[in-house]
């Protein structure tokens, strides 16, 4: 049987990386300051990660760069691929528009002539124009200054969709 597409709408700045996240990284040396971020939180793309391999195994899943990086979309590409983001769905890109604020609206226009284009999740720190064109249960804000994306958010937004991430603990547990 041939599996519904899913897609997942990815923001960058504020969901795989925070403020909080990176000041600790630059006070123990591990980041510096100024210049293109190309060092995200671990466990935002585990987070990410294991939202995708999730979704997969129920969906023909697509993540979708939605963030201002698909401006350069072979660096984003190299940069998410280092950070060990999975390109296991494919990477597309929302069309750049001249308007930014208009994100949801960059969003549908992507998602025209799509297939189940009402299977959908958008991961972002902002709100842009998303509740004008679609339902909170189809978003996981994050918070730049809080945090990033993370497990616990991934397991709360599939808990109410019906979907639980195994551990690798309950692997073993099926397995015997």
């Amino acid at each position: 049987m041939k599996k519904e597409r899913f897609y997942v709408f990815l923001d960058v700045d504020g969901v795989l990386w925070d403020w909080e996240w990176r000041i600790q990284n630059i006070r123990a040396g591990r980041l510096r300051k100024g210049g293109v971020i190309t060092e995200f939180n671990k466990d935002s793309i585990d987070a990410v990660n294991a939202l995708l391999d999730c979704l997969g195994k129920r969906y023909n899943c697509r993540l979708v760069l939605s963030s201002t990086w698909r401006l350069d979309k072979n660096l984003a590409k190299e940069i998410l691929m280092r950070n060990g983001l999975t390109m296991d769905y494919g990477l597309d890109f929302t069309p750049v528009t001249a308007t930014p604020k208009f994100r949801g609206r960059e969003i549908l226009t992507y998602l025209d002539k799509k297939a189940n284009p009402q299977n959908i999740l958008i991961i972002d720190d902002e709100q842009f124009d998303f509740e004008k064109y679609f339902k909170k249960s189809q978003m996981i804000k994050t918070d730049i200054f809080k945090g990033g994306i993370n497990r616990q958010a991934v397991d709360k937004w599939l808990k109410a969709h019906g979907m639980e991430i195994m551990t690798e603990e309950d692997v073993k547990v099926n397995e015997i």
